[in-house]
Parts: C-alpha cells; structure tokens; sequence
C-alpha cells in the first residue's frame, strides 16, 4: 500500500503510555506493515534491523511494542487493525477492478453492436439496389450549368445589377438605365419606374439635374420627381424653370383638402388640387 488512515485520536489513546523509543519503533513496524502487506516475519534480528533498532534500549523497545501490540501466528506477527485496514483495502480494490471491469466490456459489446448494424446496413443498401440500377441512376453531382428560371430581375429601384448583366440598349428604358449608371444614378432596366419614365420620354440629363440637386435621395424618388416635373411642364405649368417635387407635409395636406372640399360645394373642384392630393409631390414655388 502506498497509503494507510492514520487515525489520530485511536493512535493517541493506545499509544499515551509509550516511551519515545517505543512510539518509534511501533511508528516504523506500522509502517512497514502497510507497505508489505504482510506480517512482520518472526525474526527478531530481522525485525531490530527494519526497524532500526541499533542501541540496546532500542531493541528493548521493539521487543516491548510486539509483544503489547503485535500476536505471533504460524506467518509471522499480526497487528489486528493492520489486517483489518489491509482486508476493507483490499476489498475495495477488487470491487474497483470489477466495476472497471464491467465498463470494459459494457462499452466493448456497444462497438461490437455499433459495428453490426453499419455492416448490416450496408449490406440492405448494397441488395436493394443492384449494380445495374446504380449506374442508372443520374449523377447526384450538381449540375454545373445554372438554372435561370428562378433568377427574377430585382424591381427596387436604385439597386445595382446583381445578375451581372449590362442593361440592353436596343430599347429606350435599357438606354436611360445605362446613361443613368454611366452618371453614378445605379437603376435597372426592368425597373417599372425608369421603364414608364423612359416611355414618358424623360431623358437622363433631367434625372441628373435632380440628382445634383437632392443628392441623398434614392433613384426612385429621382424618376418619380422626373415625371412629376415632366407632367407639370406638360399641363402648361411652365414659369420659371423646372423644380423637383417633394412631398406634402401633414398640414398642407390637411390645408390642400379643406380646400379642394371648400371648392366642391361651392361647385367649383379644382382638378390641379385633386391631382396634388392624390399624388405624394407638389411643384415647389421660387
């Protein structure tokens, strides 16, 4: 053993009326009993010198311990306590061998069974589908070629090309959208806005010009300022030159209805104001 319970207060009481020579050699005999695991053999000369025991008084004191402490069998001397801490020890250990024992062999036939069940796996896999179906089947390798048929353009004005596609030119909303991105305004050609501007025949230095001048807004709000401003100049609304739209603050827009519904009953609706409250932008004055 390597390590023994040293109780101190049992110790303490069976020992009190030893001499310091005698508390010694019981000290070393104890010792040397735990770490051999044995009794101490019958050997007087042999047990003075393990316990080194080198005077007379010495000896005297070896002798005095075994025979108080220690009781002569056909091996040797027995000390009680010391067999009894040796048999629980040595108990313990064996339970502890089996116990581990046990786990070695519960986690053994777990492999064994983990093993069993992917080779028989494997085996149905393999004799539920014969070599010739297998090479019938199509590869599972990803086709290398893309499918277009789920990439829809992205109708967000302002957005750049994602497709990686230049805009096609041969139309006029493919020829705005390029001169508009050659300008640093990002639009798309399929952008329902810039295709019904393109129609209206709004030209890029028009959205240019509103870019210069609003340069934090998007390109949405850019055309829809571009065919505000286009439908304005086109009623006749030509002084001065052409301003950008913006949007109607809530009290002009509680102002505008009181008076578009102070002009109904008197029977005189004016279509301008109609046209300024169901749009989001009106003309901005000098």
């Amino acid at each position: 053993m390597n390590f023994y319970k040293h109780h101190i207060g049992d110790y303490a009481a069976a020992t009190a009326h030893l001499s310091w020579d005698e508390d010694m050699a019981y000290t070393r005999l104890l010792r040397w009993y735990y770490q051999h695991e044995k009794a101490i053999p019958d050997d007087r000369r042999a047990i003075y010198r393990l316990a080194r025991a080198s005077s007379k008084p010495q000896r005297e004191a070896v002798d005095a311990v075994l025979d108080e402490f220690f009781s002569l069998e056909e091996d040797g001397w027995h000390q009680k306590r010391c067999d009894e801490e040796l048999s629980r020890a040595n108990a313990q250990a064996e339970a502890n061998r089996r116990v581990a024992a046990d786990r070695e062999e519960r986690r053994r036939k777990h492999r064994e069974q983990s093993t069993n069940r992917a080779d028989n796996a494997n085996e149905s896999s393999n004799e539920s589908c014969s070599r010739a179906e297998h090479e019938s089947f199509p590869s599972r390798e990803p086709s290398q070629t893309p499918d277009s048929r789920h990439q829809t353009p992205d109708r967000k004005a302002g957005t750049p090309h994602t497709t990686g596609q230049a805009p096609d030119v041969g139309n006029p909303a493919g020829r705005l959208a390029a001169a508009l991105n050659r300008a640093g305004v990002r639009v798309t050609s399929q952008d329902p806005r810039l295709i019904e501007a393109a129609e209206a025949g709004i030209t890029a230095a028009e959205v240019i010009e509103l870019r210069d001048l609003y340069p934090d807004k998007p390109a949405a709000y850019l055309l829809k300022a571009a065919a505000s401003q286009r439908a304005n100049g086109a009623s006749g609304d030509t002084h001065g030159p052409r301003q950008p739209a913006r949007r109607l603050s809530a009290v002009e827009r509680v102002e505008a209805n009181i008076e578009r519904n102070r002009r109904e009953r008197e029977g005189a609706a004016d279509p301008a104001a109609g046209d300024v409250l169901e749009g989001t932008a009106v003309r901005v004055a000098n």
